[in-house]
């Protein structure tokens, strides 16, 4: 009973993570865009220049994290085998995730703050930089928690529906946003981001300090229970390889990670090639891009497209049922996985959206089909999504088995995901920016509200619905075609993914000195790599 008593208590602590980091995030996907090109007055030129930069950083601080994350777990020298403990591993995340989420919640809130108006680009730029990294740190870190906190799978499900449930709470400060937005006067707007920004952080601390506890890493004796639950598939280090580059409080040392970084390149390099990742990776990158080209031009959708048959009310509460309605899917989707496999209900998804964004194309103008289809196709893009950690999980346990490792590297493979997937996010808001700029010059880049806001009667308002209509159409459906196409040259599904997890156990839970042949079950020329 004690132990249930801990399950409960961790799997609440473990969720409420992901609601301090969506109570910020939701809303800086949904404004930032809006705030800089229609009310900070940011110049196209400047705007594009700050996303490439943006662009490259992105896609990089995810792939150093991951390498700096695992990077002992990649040695096999002596002195770096006790980093290998599941206790410390666990509380080096755990101090991280506060350190960072702080760090994300201080620079949302400098977001609403340009330096001056002739500064706008390089507050842009800077604040993008800076708030994208400390995400990608927590992201990172947090995708890899569950599995250092335990190998029950019936942990890991009630822990995996506690993260999406807590999301569907943070999701309300989307809903709650919209009352305040105003592009005329962001001053009630800047009061609300204020305070979301002190509950992410506060929460962020209480959090990781809670589990840390439990644990027994603040000096007390924590709860011996917790303890035998971590991770029985890790040794601890022998006595003979007792010296660690870890102090008393459990801290990796910056300088064990640096040097492993060559090793660690290599293995990256190799996971890389692996012929699934290389597909998964390419429909990542497009899931990628259009989640965000939903997050971006949703306002515009709803106030552009169907605006003058819904009240700013209805706007806002369908604005806050995209963002919570994707983590109710997910549940759902998750319990579809496991009878149709993640495969099936990934390709189904796709399917789902050609098919109704096609269907949206020919029927035009019909208002209340526009109102499901903006709803509708953010929901279930999002969903798809959602998804994806169960892949990036399947291609770690097919690199166990592919590199006949005794330890996955949950943390280097999430960051390689995102470091191919990640200039999806930059693209996104160029690509969509400038179809606007060329279609609706007024409409975007001007800090002028008069003539922002666009008169329904005006031919600028047209050229801006037209243009937005067709975002909103037929990019879903060059996303789907592409994505379907990588999708049928991915392998790691059904027998095969079986044959994978089956290896991976084996290999994880050998001992040291009894290497397990993988050629007479699935061999490694049934692998096959670019």
């Amino acid at each position: 009973m004690k132990e249930h008593g801990w399950l409960n208590a961790t799997t609440l602590a473990y969720g409420s993570i992901a609601l301090f980091m969506n109570v910020i995030h939701n809303v800086f996907l949904i404004y930032h865009v809006q705030a800089y090109t229609r009310v900070f007055g940011i110049t196209q030129q400047g705007f594009w220049i700050a996303e490439l930069v943006f662009m490259l950083g992105n896609s990089l601080n995810d792939l150093l994290w991951g390498m700096l994350s695992d990077g002992t777990l990649v040695s096999d020298a002596a002195s770096d085998v006790a980093s290998r403990n599941p206790l410390t591993t666990l509380n080096r995340r755990l101090r991280t995730i506060r350190q960072a989420g702080v760090g994300m919640s201080v620079f949302f809130l400098c977001m609403w703050f340009p330096l001056s108006a002739s500064l706008v680009s390089v507050s842009f730029a800077v604040y993008l930089l800076l708030y994208d990294s400390f995400l990608s740190l927590v992201d990172v870190h947090y995708s890899a928690l569950l599995a250092d906190l335990t190998l029950s799978s019936a942990t890991r499900g009630n822990m995996n529906m506690a993260r999406s449930a807590a999301s569907i709470i943070g999701s309300l400060s989307v809903l709650v946003s919209y009352l305040f937005w105003d592009i005329h006067d962001l001053s009630s707007f800047r009061m609300f981001a204020a305070v979301i920004s002190c509950v992410s952080a506060i929460g962020f601390v209480a959090t990781t300090h809670y589990l840390q506890r439990r644990l027994g890493w603040d000096g007390e004796a924590g709860d011996g229970s917790v303890r035998q639950a971590l991770l029985p598939m890790h040794r601890a280090p022998s006595p003979k390889n007792s010296r660690t580059p870890i102090d008393q409080t459990g801290r990796l040392s910056l300088l064990a990670s640096l040097r492993q970084l060559p090793s660690t390149a290599k293995v990256a390099w190799g996971i890389l090639t692996h012929r699934n990742f290389f597909w998964f990776s390419l429909l990542h990158l497009v899931q990628v891009f259009h989640c965000h080209f939903n997050n971006n031009f949703f306002p515009a959708f709803l106030s552009i497209l169907v605006g003058s048959v819904l009240s700013p009310t209805a706007q806002s509460l369908v604005l806050g049922l995209s963002f919570a309605l994707p983590h109710i899917n997910n549940i759902i989707f998750s319990h579809m996985t496991k009878t149709k496999g993640t495969y099936a209900v990934i390709r189904l998804l796709l399917l789902l959206k050609l098919g109704v964004a096609a269907t949206t194309f020919i029927t035009s103008r019909n208002a209340l089909w526009l109102i499901l289809f903006v709803a509708s196709n953010r929901i279930f893009t999002e969903g798809t999504c959602k998804l994806m950690g169960l892949v990036v999980s399947d291609l770690t346990d097919e690199d166990v088995v592919i590199s006949q490792r005794k330890q996955p590297l949950s943390a280097l493979v999430s960051g390689l995901a995102n470091f191919v997937a990640k200039p999806g996010q930059s693209f996104a808001p160029v690509v969509g920016t400038w179809i606007l700029a060329t279609a609706a010059p007024n409409f975007v880049f001007n800090s002028d509200m008069q003539q922002n806001d666009l008169s329904k009667s005006t031919k600028g308002y047209e050229a801006a619905r037209e243009a937005l209509f067709y975002m909103l159409t037929l990019v879903p459906m060059a996303c789907g075609v592409l994505q379907l196409v990588f999708w049928s040259r991915f392998t790691l599904h059904g027998a095969k993914l079986q044959r994978v997890k089956d290896h991976a156990n084996k290999l994880i839970h050998s001992n040291e000195d009894e290497p397990i042949s993988l050629t007479a079950d699935y061999g490694h020329g049934n692998i096959k790599l670019l």
